[in-house]
């Protein structure tokens, strides 16, 4: 997706809040640097932060938030064939 790697800039990554600590194994005050976490913290915790996926109804952003979180979808890997089946679809 556009979004995917968007965490990959350093001067984005967010900083576990007290109020959505512990995240995913994060504790207050420790900043996310896994790309995918960060994204994930954001979308789940802070959506207003992304405006283009915070318009969206939430059916719509159940479905991304589910392939960009839960199941860690690559869609780079998935349409450039960069990883083994079982990696890009497990």
């Amino acid at each position: 997706t556009a979004v995917h790697d968007v965490m990959k800039n350093s001067l984005l990554l967010p900083t576990v809040q007290k109020k959505t600590a512990p995240f995913k194994g994060y504790a207050a005050g420790e900043v996310i640097f896994d790309h995918d976490a960060a994204l994930s913290y954001l979308m789940e915790c802070f959506p207003s932060l992304l405006p283009s996926y915070n318009v969206l109804e939430p059916g719509q952003r159940a479905s991304i938030l589910f392939t960009q979180s839960r199941i860690n979808f690559n869609n780079g890997w998935f349409v450039q064939g960069e990883a083994p089946a079982g990696a890009m679809l497990s």
